[in-house]
């Protein structure tokens, strides 16, 4: 877990949210992203957990020596993106790149209400890394006031034949359904999420789940 939070963020026209964004590495490179935060519901302040896995290998979480959640492997999609240069040769280079590229992505997501509402891309990178193999990438927000709605992680990696590409993962940071276009092409899209209606812990089908949400008191 990298010790200083990569965003505190509100959201005053939902609820008074308010919290702080979380992330967990394997030799820099992001594995699971994660945000506590606290909100007002009929006049009571409470606090609610919230992660997403990055990559695609089978993890297990726990909590005072409790299983909270075990995402499957093979849960996470990484895909290339269309029509795109190929990874320039510095760090430099590549950041000028990604600079450029996350400016073609859109999110929408849809309120109760059936109203669509652009997020808004946040321009600095929440997180960046250079590996020594090569690989590099950077984790960027698609906020509504300062909360992250939807996370978008670039990386230049290299694919099945060994050659390195743009690829993108995106993961979702609420319960709303949301939709990503690249070039205005719609590329990813994901419906109201399921949520726990009883405590996580005597609910193992959730567990697996790549995004997951729990309220603090389930943890005492």
């Amino acid at each position: 877990m990298q010790k200083q939070p990569l965003l505190h963020w509100s959201n005053p026209a939902r609820n008074g949210e308010r919290g702080a964004v979380f992330l967990w590495t394997d030799q820099d490179q992001p594995v699971v992203v994660g945000t506590c935060f606290t909100y007002t519901y009929d006049g009571e302040s409470r606090r609610k957990h919230a992660f997403h896995i990055l990559r695609d290998d089978a993890i297990e979480a726990t909590n005072r020596d409790r299983v909270m959640w075990t995402p499957a492997r093979a849960n996470v999609i990484r895909s290339p993106l269309p029509g795109v240069p190929l990874p320039a040769a510095t760090p430099a280079q590549r950041t000028s790149q990604m600079r450029l590229l996350d400016r073609k992505f859109a999110v929408t997501l849809t309120q109760k209400d059936g109203r669509q509402e652009l997020c808004r891309l946040v321009p600095q990178p929440l997180y960046q890394f250079q590996s020594k193999n090569g690989d590099s990438g950077a984790i960027f927000s698609f906020a509504v006031g300062t909360d992250p709605e939807a996370l978008l992680f670039l990386e230049a990696r290299e694919d099945d034949t060994g050659k390195r590409s743009w690829q993108y993962t995106f993961a979702r940071f609420t319960f709303y359904p949301l939709a990503a276009t690249f070039n205005e092409a719609p590329i990813w899209k994901v419906e109201k999420s399921a949520s726990a209606s009883d405590n996580i812990l005597t609910r193992p089908d959730y567990q697996r789940l790549p995004y997951i949400t729990f309220r603090a008191e389930w943890l005492d």
